[in-house]
């Protein structure tokens, strides 16, 4: 979001003094229009690395916990999986947990990680267009 200020009037306010009665007003009128220019744009490059930052940060966790998830309940379904084997309640074609499922497994986590990156790369990391 881009604020427009007129920086003349804002510093007749400060100054409580218009600056056109100021000897050599130009420079100092540039010098501290420069230096406020100046000032707005490292507060908005620090914005944007501060939201980089957490956007990463928020992905990496939203990403680790959905895996995590993801493991703990593949852990569960194989422990009943075996616990019906052994007490010979699930015959070998009634399995949960085939190649199949293992095959999906691996390339839904592949697709994640894969629209993952391009995110982060595409959207957060690059360069502003003006």
């Amino acid at each position: 979001m881009k604020y427009s200020i007129n920086y003349t009037e804002f510093l007749d306010e400060v100054l409580n003094e218009p600056l056109s009665k100021i000897t050599s007003s130009e420079k100092l009128k540039k010098s501290l229009i420069d230096e406020r220019v100046s000032h707005d744009k490292d507060m908005e490059a620090q914005f944007d690395l501060d939201t980089k930052k957490w956007l990463s940060i928020m992905i990496g966790i939203l990403f680790v916990t959905s895996h995590i998830v993801l493991a703990t309940t593949l852990l569960y379904v194989s422990i009943l999986e075996i616990y019906l084997i052994i007490n010979e309640n699930l015959v070998a074609a009634e399995r949960f947990i085939n190649s199949e499922v293992m095959m999906l497994l691996i390339g839904g986590t592949i697709t994640q990680t894969a629209v993952s990156f391009i995110a982060l790369t595409k959207y957060i990391f690059h360069p502003k267009r003006n």
